[in-house]
């Protein structure tokens, strides 16, 4: 029998991710993960669905097993592949050094079926995490971000102050999905959804200029998850491709905020952002003390917010992450790691902005920077007089820790600026976190809590990451500078 997790699993998004569930694992599949026999335990999982009698019941536990064959995935390292990488990337290794590192808690590692297994980007996370790391990096050609952040925005002592030393950006952009052959049986359908520009004050004439196959649906331009919708057919020892060329115009948002004019006003339509949402923003006991040491008396919106950001750019490093549809908390998880990426830094901020009652809420794409394309996630938060600002700790992290390697003032010139403002090298696609698509997903999403890559499944299951390949293009982009 298989076991099809739907569309009434997404209705129980707290039970799947593990936060208001009537259902807990059995003791011996405890025992089993305890042990590190994930194999057994996922085996144990899927038995138990089977002779579920109650849908919800089924759902939890198909669920369970599935996250943890998601963990595995994750874990891909051997220790050899460790040592490899190691070796090639580290000046002067030496063997001895992996059983130091590991025991001084350096490795994101468990054991899997009797091995030991390795996060894939556990050789990179080194030098994110530990900064007597980064001098035995043997050099790449890649430049480093906080180098290409101040190329962009030019904050030199000329212009630092000033609100218009950026121009929009127009990008002709080209995303394209390609499952593997043999995924699914031939003629069955594959539905596509790929991440589609959203529209707003600062992401203007969005136009799509082609698309193969034919869309069904472009999402409403305020979709929370906007995206444009395929389906397909399969055919055998072929792969199916969905493509999508699309233009849309990036405005860099700018204004200069007076502290002064900020009230705690709130608007209806906001208040649902003052709010816990499980499970990922959720009002913990160790959360409360902390907000208010570092807030302190502090009651003006702007400065509370801003307290909060330049702690968790200070006390926080950046860290390749695993899946985020396997952390049962992300804000509770990066909270006691002192490390994450982007969006888990950006879902600890929201939390803790919400807890001081200012509006906050997720935002994510792509950023475009030349030389550092990749997914990004942010965040804004609202403020009286001024509406949804932009806010972005993970580049408040990244200046700080860049700190002993480049120049500082301009380290604390980016880190100033990601407070309040945002350059047009942005792809916005998402503006909340872990919401529906349009049309509704049927099956468990590879990302429970973003949408950057693009998601597939059939009528019965999901196809998850290893089953598929994305790819995103800058074919052109044209600088729209203002008179």
């Amino acid at each position: 029998m298989r076991i099809k997790i739907s569309v009434f699993l997404m209705a129980l998004s707290f039970t799947l991710l593990g936060c208001g569930s009537d259902y807990d694992m059995p003791d011996n599949v405890k025992l089993l993960i305890r042990k590190g026999e994930y194999t057994k335990a996922i085996e144990q999982l899927q038995t138990t669905a089977q002779q579920a009698t109650a849908d919800n019941e089924r759902e939890f536990f198909a669920w369970e097993a599935e996250r943890l064959r998601r963990i595995q995935r994750d874990y891909d390292l051997t220790c050899d592949d460790l040592r490899a990488n190691l070796n090639e990337r580290i000046m002067d290794y030496q063997e001895k050094e992996l059983e130091q590192w590991q025991n001084e808690g350096r490795f994101d590692w468990r054991i899997i079926d009797g091995e030991p297994r390795y996060l894939s980007p556990s050789v990179s996370n080194l030098f994110f995490r530990y900064p007597d790391m980064r001098s035995r990096q043997k050099k790449t050609i890649q430049k480093p971000l906080i180098e290409i952040l101040n190329e962009i925005i030019d904050l030199n002592d000329d212009n630092r102050n000033s609100t218009a030393f950026l121009p929009s950006i127009r990008f002709h952009i080209k995303m394209s999905l390609t499952v593997k052959p043999n995924v699914s049986p031939s003629g069955e359908t594959i539905r596509c959804w790929l991440p589609f520009p959203q529209e707003n004050s600062f992401q203007t004439n969005v136009r799509v200029l082609s698309s193969s196959p034919a869309f069904q649906i472009i999402a409403p331009p305020n979709a929370s998850h906007r995206s444009v919708y395929f389906e397909q057919k399969t055919m055998a020892e072929k792969p199916a491709s969905f493509t999508l060329e699309y233009e849309y115009t990036s405005i860099p948002r700018l204004e200069t905020i007076d502290p002064k004019t900020v009230t705690d006003a709130i608007p209806d339509e906001v208040k649902p952002y003052i709010r816990e949402t499980p499970p990922h923003v959720v009002f913990l006991p160790e959360f409360e003390s902390l907000v208010e040491q570092i807030v302190g008396d502090e009651t003006n919106p702007y400065h509370v917010a801003r307290k909060i950001y330049l702690w968790i750019s200070h006390n926080f490093k950046y860290s390749y992450a695993r899946e985020y549809s396997t952390i049962r908390n992300i804000s509770r998880y990066t909270y006691r790691k002192r490390y994450g990426d982007c969006g888990q830094l950006a879902l600890l901020y929201i939390t803790l902005c919400r807890m001081k009652g200012i509006p906050a809420r997720w935002e994510s794409g792509w950023m475009l920077y030349p030389g550092a394309k990749n997914l990004h996630d942010w965040c804004v938060i609202y403020l009286d007089s001024y509406g949804w600002t932009p806010v972005d700790p993970n580049m408040g992290v990244a200046a700080v820790s860049a700190e002993d390697s480049f120049d500082k003032n301009r380290c604390h010139h980016v880190m100033h600026f990601f407070f309040g403002h945002m350059d047009p090298y942005r792809l916005v696609v998402n503006s909340n976190h872990g919401e529906t698509f349009v049309p509704s997903k049927k099956q468990i999403r590879s990302d429970t809590v973003d949408f950057q890559r693009g998601e597939v499944e059939t009528w019965e299951r999901n196809i998850y990451y290893n089953n598929f390949s994305y790819n995103l293009e800058i074919l052109d982009h044209e600088v729209i500078k203002t008179p």
